[in-house]
């Protein structure tokens, strides 16, 4: 009983989830969430492209003491940090701070125990070695300090007695009490941390008054050594003055200081301290000159200069990106609820759709590597020839053209569109450009429109050119002869300008055909896309599907050939892709090769293995010729839109032939099934059914094309009849449901399909003896036999 609960609650929260889904999937389809956040995704990408700071970017910095070429003006007001008054006020907080000094008051004694185990361990080396060269670098190591020649002579002279070994605590004894630190403490306050009792307390005023440097205590031991020997301890008053002066200075040399600086506490305080602080700022009005022409920039406009550049670059980020990204995604989303509910089948396709957002972010990506970047690198390189031949001479057609072979011409036109304005963006004062972009690519997708020949891409090129050409030499007028960048010091003017415009617009289109002619081929591979130049290739007769069904299937390839006219004619009368439903019909029936036999245009009078074939057998062979196709298909990699035709050539239509007779065996008392249990399913295509315009031309004509065959007596009567039969039981049945093609495209197409049978079955002049020797009739031959 618990596990049954158990399964009910599972059930219960499957229930709710599939509800949630089903809700979000309704919203989606309803306010179209989806396309909102692609369009974010996309216009965050397309935004982090074409924003460039327009401030920082191109605000010219020079370094101090650099003669200025130009006047520089601040370009908008702006608060910015004054590093010299902020680093004063940060020097003077940090030197505000309470210190923490580590005391060690153990100090002197040990380095007095020093003292006396360097000199005891010196001694014992020249004991062991009487000899020994270098006694004075030995001493100098044993001490961990110099020893001077004089030094070490002084030391000679009074003996490695004991005496001099307790020499450090006789003189520097009433010093222990001393506070000494590296260097006189600057802050507002000074805690002390006793290393021997762990104990710390904060130095009075007077204490800190009276603490010394390690510098003023060497000069102390200095003085004391000075002293009159009356007035010196022994054995300090027993040797001469040069000696003491001499081992004094180098026992001053091995004095460290008791208070040693708390480095960590110091930054945990100093961390502590400037969590809170805040840069000073001052504000630059809009026009305030910061250095004039000829003048040397001061560190004042050179900081300037260099933060306001910082400033720009920070205010161009996240933020900024984040709300730019989001106004043009807002934007973009509306444009496509519009597109969603005005014109469908703009958008119909998410993969045309992405194809073409990428194409779009790949060419505003490499635009503006060429612009912001290179154009003015290559003018430098090139003095001789004007910036606008180098922003001509970018092939802006190679997006729209080779869009337009992938995705058609309507997204075409949207991406171009975009791609207009991301170049006048780009550009910001030359936005004229965007024009320029938006023409010249409308006209090389134009030029495209029927693309059934290389030829017609070389043509499209040479359109492409005439327009850069004389679009760019208008431009290049419009704004003075000169491209209104920041920095266009242009080497050449006048004439040549024009002139050198005009070739590099004429180079432009040329060389966009070309990079088309090359990407294409690339992308449709990879993108799984059938162009008008792959479809050129796939109607060559020697491609190895077609040659196979020429030899396994003579007369499936005679029916395709006759449905491609067919289709194609009715394509060209209804504006449709005529190319594309011609080579579509060449592979429709390419499911046929594997059992050629099982079908009527193949067996040519012959035995008909569907004789001995229980109907249902019969209708699943004639039915899989379709998944075969679809697999033959995709072996040889012909491309999705050749896929779509096989699969929806049929639709799903019954095979009534087979149905019928299923019923008819069923309806015999020896059956074993009643007519009832035949079920109409199982004598169905799978389908698809047609969803374009073109796949519905072309299952029209397949059918067409395979009743008229079937006519015994095709008369033009007969053949106008089984024809506007075939059509409307299609339009009956539901087939061309799916697809967009009108009523006026199915009459149109329905002309073209009774004019080229009528055609292919015209009557022909008898002439004289030319059935002579030939065998009687099908008809004739029965009639013998009867008689």
């Amino acid at each position: 009983m618990k596990g049954d609960h158990a399964g009910a609650f599972r059930e219960l929260g499957a229930g709710r989830y599939a509800r949630l889904w089903e809700s979000l999937r309704v919203s989606n389809r309803r306010y179209h969430f989806a396309d909102f956040l692609a369009a974010f995704v996309f216009s965050f990408l397309l935004v982090l492209m074409i924003r460039h700071d327009s401030s920082g970017a191109r605000w010219l910095v020079y370094k101090e003491g650099e003669v200025a070429s130009s006047t520089v003006r601040m370009k908008r007001a702006v608060e910015i940090e004054d590093l010299d008054a902020t680093e004063t006020q940060r020097q003077a907080l940090i030197a505000k701070l309470p210190l923490t000094y580590d005391y060690d008051p153990d100090v002197f004694r040990d380095v007095g125990n020093e003292w006396k185990l360097a000199l005891q361990a010196h001694r014992q080396s020249l004991l062991h070695d009487p000899d020994l060269k270098t006694p004075r670098a030995d001493l100098a190591t044993h001490l961990g300090t110099d020893v001077s020649a004089d030094e070490y002579k002084a030391i000679e002279r009074v003996g490695l007695t004991p005496a001099l070994e307790g020499s450090f605590y006789a003189l520097s004894s009433s010093l222990w009490d001393l506070l000494v630190a590296d260097s006189r403490p600057q802050g507002g306050g000074l805690e002390m941390v006793d290393l021997r009792s762990s104990k710390s307390r904060v130095l009075k005023p007077r204490e800190v008054d009276a603490l010394v440097t390690i510098d003023e205590l060497r000069s102390l031991v200095a003085r004391i050594s000075g002293a009159s020997k009356q007035r010196l301890p022994p054995p300090w008053n027993r040797w001469s003055s040069k000696d003491v002066a001499a081992i004094a200075a180098l026992q001053g040399r091995l004095l460290r200081p008791n208070l040693t600086l708390n480095k960590k506490e110091f930054e945990v305080r100093k961390v502590a301290a400037l969590k809170d602080f805040r840069p000073l700022v001052q504000r630059l009005e809009k026009g305030e000159v910061l250095v004039r022409e000829g003048e040397r920039v001061t560190r004042r406009a050179a900081q300037v200069m260099t933060e306001f550049a910082k400033v720009s670059s920070r205010e161009s980020r996240v933020g900024g990106l984040l709300a730019e990204a989001l106004f043009c995604a807002l934007a973009l989303g509306f444009v496509l609820l519009y597109l969603r509910r005005q014109y469908p089948y703009v958008l119909k396709k998410s993969k045309d759709v992405a194809v073409g957002a990428g194409l779009l972010l790949t060419s505003v990506a490499a635009l503006k590597l060429l612009l912001v970047f290179q154009l003015e690198i290559l003018a430098e390189q090139f003095p001789s020839l004007p910036v606008s031949f180098f922003l001509f001479f970018i092939p802006v057609a190679t997006p729209a053209m080779v869009s337009r072979l992938l995705i058609g011409p309507r997204l075409t036109l949207f991406f171009s569109v975009l791609h207009a304005v991301c170049a006048a963006l780009l550009l910001e004062k030359a936005g004229l450009f965007g024009i320029y972009v938006l023409v010249t690519s409308l006209v090389a997708s134009a030029s495209l429109s029927q693309c059934k020949t290389r030829g017609a891409l070389y043509r499209a090129g040479a359109w492409a050119s005439v327009a850069c050409a004389l679009l760019a030499v208008c431009l290049v007028a419009a704004w003075g002869g000169r491209i209104p960048l920041s920095s266009d010091a242009e080497h050449v003017t006048g004439l040549p300008v024009y002139v050198w415009t005009f070739v590099a617009g004429s180079i432009a289109g040329w060389f966009a055909s070309a990079l088309t002619l090359v990407f294409t081929p690339l992308l449709e591979n990879l993108l799984d896309y059938t162009t008008d130049l792959k479809l050129l290739e796939l109607a060559r007769m020697d491609h190895p599907v077609l040659r196979d069904l020429v030899v396994k299937a003579p007369g499936t390839y005679h029916h395709s050939i006759i449905v491609g006219s067919l289709a194609e004619a009715a394509c060209e009368a209804v504006g449709a892709n005529a190319l594309l439903t011609r080579v579509g019909a060449y592979y429709h029936d390419i499911g046929k090769i594997g059992r050629a036999e099982y079908f009527a245009e193949n067996q040519g009078g012959g035995p008909n293995p569907h004789d001995h074939t229980r109907p249902h057998l019969s209708a699943k062979i004639i039915i899989s010729h379709v998944k075969d196709g679809k697999v033959l298909a995709e072996k040889h990699k012909l491309g999705k839109a050749l896929v779509d035709f096989i699969e929806t050539h049929h639709g799903t239509t019954l095979v009534s032939y087979f149905y019928n007779k299923a019923k008819q065996e069923a309806a015999k008392p020896d059956s074993t099934i009643s007519p009832d249990e035949v079920r109409e399913e199982e004598f169905r295509y799978p389908g698809p059914k047609p969803q374009t315009k073109e796949m519905a031309i072309l299952s029209l004509a397949d059918s067409c094309e395979a009743a008229t065959r079937s006519l015994q007596d095709p008369t033009p009567a007969r053949i106008e009849g089984m024809v506007r039969k075939i059509i409307q039981r299609a339009y009956a049945e539901g087939t061309l449901d799916e697809a967009d093609i009108t009523l006026r495209e199915i009459n149109l197409a329905e002309r073209s399909f009774i004019r080229i049978l009528l055609g292919i079955h015209h009557n022909r002049i008898q002439y004289p003896d030319q059935e002579k020797g030939l065998p009687p009739p099908p008809d004739v031959i029965k009639f013998g036999r009867k008689s």
